[in-house]
């Protein structure tokens, strides 16, 4: 599967879900944050894989976008 990209992402919806994905582009996520901080509801699950090498979903403002710490 190609990875999601920021055009990809309707503009006009109130709740996004994104289920456990692992290969948005930087510019996707930095939408779905837009979008959140404009009053969008984005649900990302988050799963850390089963495996030493894969690791889940990866996105430097994690912490800041969820208020997680992910460790």
């Amino acid at each position: 599967a190609s990875p999601a990209r920021a055009t990809d992402i309707a503009p006009d919806a109130r709740l996004y879900l994104v289920p456990s994905a692992k290969q948005l582009t930087g510019p996707g996520w930095h939408r779905l944050e837009e979008l959140a901080e404009g009053g969008a509801v984005v649900y990302v699950s988050y799963c850390a894989g089963s495996h030493g090498w894969q690791r889940g979903p990866w996105y430097s403002h994690m912490n800041a976008m969820f208020g997680v710490e992910h460790r």
